[in-house]
């Protein structure tokens, strides 16, 4: 069960704090401070000193703290002026200071805004109140929980600061130019690292100071941005270094008046035999809300929130991209926001979509769509917020989007979604969605037409949760999934092979039924033929390999004669042949894992049955699969139920079999994040079901999902992990 937090705002007279004469305090480290006043719990707040002192347009700081008192309360510190125009803030900010725990936040008084004079500083308190203390006291300094529910100032503390403005110019001093020693010194070819330049020592300047970052060699790395302006509020910047090629190089700052720096960078071709997880982005906790920015601009607190069945493409660039996906929280929030995740500066952008629901009812939120006209792009077009849906990205880059669980037109049922079978396209260059097949309103049945045949009138059903792959020559394929078969009245898995033709915009039903929940046909392991068919299923993972094939593992469905479960069975279709090939795993449900020894392939390896996986292809061909729901290495022992894994697999498609790579060989594994930007040989993402994947930079990437967290929360996730050498 998630925690509810909540604030209590302390309005009553006789609540408010007694006044403390200052010097009669002493602070955690034994030094004399100035006492602002009592809390409700007994804890005295305190502050470095009763008067600071500032020239004009300058700025001074201080220490503010919290000693005895009940453990384990926590109080947000904010401050106000009278009269108002100075710039007073902490770190961090929100201050929040819990009784107990000897924690302190910086106050800086800036003048910039404030002329000569003496400024009376009134500090307010704020009580959280969470009724799992211990909950509360891990995440008292989440400033997006807190900053959501709480609005204003809150109970005045007993005594004041007095803040002085002299009149006297401030000193510029210029500082000098520093480049921070980069996360990876060295790097792969096609891989990333970040470093900082920064304007050290500097005082009072406030107009900008344009620095140019440049790489001595392109050849080997660039650099970006190639410049950015600095002054002593805005002293650093962020820059993203990209390999080229094995050799080393150097980056160099420099601008007028100023030293050039350098710091080198080394880059390798062949890998390091150890592949680590880092932590890059996202929080270590479950439910957390989305920090938006502002459309089109990324930022580094920029975050989607925690969800499951997001879609998600990688773009012609790298870059990383998301939409939608669930908040399986009551009430169910369905997402149709649109975000990009730059893998060279960490930063997510928020690119589309809605950041809050208008459909609001005690079940369900979500938004409608927007379709507009069939096959013409607009500027107001949007899809409706959704879960599992099936993502593409077609020849010419455009992310292509279908079906999932969710809400369509307004015109349909608003109140409660439903599975859709809505085919859409982005243009990443224009930002602009269109309509182009499918309906605008949910459950419809679909229209099979003859087996082979293309036409103008077929269309798949709607369903979620299917499987889809594009081949060689731009058409897109879907398989299977949860949703309608060809009767309007039936409903369940599916194992109908789809093809679409972007040129002519038509459906082909290629393989497979028009009925639902269908047992597989196996045949011969390794032998194709044209009446093998998987079983019906939903959550499957699916990949192309180099020759065009499309493969098939898993999902929850039908196996040859065991009625429905979690599956491990491997297929390969041949697009030529019209022929499927049960190629590896069991025809039977609800498989134990053979993990063998990590790092070792082998043929006797074999990954429990499972769905809802992260998946990716590598940059060797080879097919990598972490975690999803279902059974680990013991989870099929009699009375034990399925569970949501954390184990990295790759399987070599040239040699028919698995490596068990990383992760646990148990279910409901919690995470071990260590330090964000840091690789690590002991991070591990914690075990999760439905996150988003993808491979860019030679890296496999992790996003969210429903799963554990660090401290063994279980809920919904918004991490984004990075695995590579």
């Amino acid at each position: 069960m998630r925690n509810k937090l909540f604030i209590l705002w302390i309005c009553c007279l006789s609540l408010l704090l007694v006044s403390c004469s200052g010097g009669g305090t002493s602070a955690s480290n034994g030094s004399s401070v100035y006492s602002l006043g009592q809390l409700p719990n007994g804890s005295t707040v305190w502050i470095s000193q009763s008067t600071f002192t500032a020239e004009s347009g300058g700025y001074t700081t201080g220490t503010i703290g919290i000693i005895g008192g009940t453990p384990n309360n926590s109080y947000i510190i904010s401050f106000g002026s009278n009269p108002s125009g100075p710039s007073i803030s902490s770190n961090p900010n929100p201050c929040v200071l819990v009784s107990g725990s000897g924690n302190t936040c910086q106050v800086t008084f800036n003048s910039s805004n404030a002329g000569a004079g003496t400024y009376i500083v009134t500090a307010y308190y704020t009580a959280i109140v969470n009724s799992n203390q211990q909950a509360m006291h891990m995440h008292a300094s989440n400033s997006n929980l807190v900053l959501s529910e709480s609005s204003g100032g809150g109970t005045a503390l007993a005594n004041t600061i007095t803040f002085i403005v002299s009149g006297v110019a401030p000193v510029i001093e210029s500082g000098v130019l520093v480049i921070a020693a980069p996360a990876e010194s060295t790097i792969l070819a096609g891989e990333s690292t970040f470093t900082t330049v920064m304007l050290s020592g500097s005082q009072n300047i406030t107009t900008p100071i344009t620095v140019t970052i440049a790489s001595s060699d392109s050849s080997i790395i660039t650099v970006d941005p190639s410049s950015c302006d600095l002054t002593t509020e805005s002293n650093n910047c962020t820059i993203a270094i990209m390999g080229v090629a094995a050799g080393s190089a150097s980056i160099n700052a420099s601008s007028a008046g100023y030293a050039t720096v350098s710091e080198g960078v080394m880059v390798e071709s062949v890998p390091p035999a150890n592949y680590y997880f880092t932590w890059m982005n996202g929080t270590e906790s479950t439910w957390q809300l989305g920090v938006y920015g502002s459309l089109g601009v990324g930022s580094p607190t920029n975050t989607p929130g925690s969800r499951v069945g997001a879609a998600n493409w990688t773009d012609e660039s790298g870059n990383l991209w998301l939409f939608g996906g669930l908040y399986n929280s009551a009430p169910v929030i369905y997402f149709n926001d649109l975000w990009k995740y730059n893998i060279s500066t960490n930063q997510w952008v928020w690119v589309g979509g809605e950041s809050t629901q208008t459909i609001q009812t005690a079940s369900a939120r979500g938004n409608n769509g927007v379709y507009g006209t069939l096959g013409v792009a607009s500027v107001s077009n949007i899809p409706g917020s959704r879960q599992q849906a099936v993502s593409w990205v077609d020849e010419s880059g455009n992310l292509w989007l279908f079906g999932g669980f969710g809400f369509g037109a307004a015109s349909s049922v608003i109140t409660s979604p439903g599975n859709l079978n809505d085919l859409w396209m982005y243009n990443i260059s224009t930002n602009l969605w269109t309509w182009v097949d499918g309906e605008s309103v949910i459950n419809q049945s679909g229209i099979y037409g003859t087996k082979g045949v293309e036409s103008s009138t077929n269309m798949p059903g709607a369903r979620n949760s299917a499987s889809g792959w594009i081949d060689e020559n731009g058409n897109l394929w879907l398989f299977g999934g949860q949703g309608r078969t060809s009767t309007a009245t039936a409903s369940g898995s599916l194992n109908d092979l789809w093809k679409y033709n972007i040129r002519t915009r038509m459906w082909t039903w290629v393989n497979g039924s028009n009925l639902g929940n269908e047992s597989g046909i196996y045949g011969t392991l390794g032998v194709p033929e044209s009446t093998n068919v998987p079983g019906a299923r939903y959550g499957a993972m699916a990949w192309v390999d180099e020759s065009g094939h499309l493969w098939l593992f898993a999902g929850r469905g039908y196996s040859e004669s065991s009625g429905q479960g979690y599956l491990n069975d491997l297929w390969k279709y041949d697009i030529n042949a019209n022929a499927w090939t049960w190629i590896n795993g069991y025809t039977g449900i609800n498989n134990a894992g053979i993990y063998g020894t990590q790092g070792v392939e082998s043929s006797t390896n074999l990954p429990g049955s499972r769905q809802y996986s992260g998946y990716a292809v590598n940059t060797a061909g080879n097919f990598v699969l972490f975690g999803g729901n279902g059974y680990a290495e013991s989870g099929a022992a009699v009375g034990v139920t399925a569970g949501t894994m954390n184990d990295l697999w790759i399987y070599s498609v040239t040699n028919n079999q698995w490596t068990w790579e990383s992760g646990s060989t148990s279910t409901n594994q919690y995470g071990i994040y260590g330090t964000k930007g840091i690789p690590n040989s002991t991070n591990i993402p914690g075990s999760r079901v439905a996150l988003s994947s993808w491979f860019s930079g030679g890296s496999l990437w992790l996003f969210g999902g429903g799963g554990y967290a660090e401290s063994g929360e279980r809920g919904n996730l918004n991490d984004l992990w990075r695995y590579a050498p």
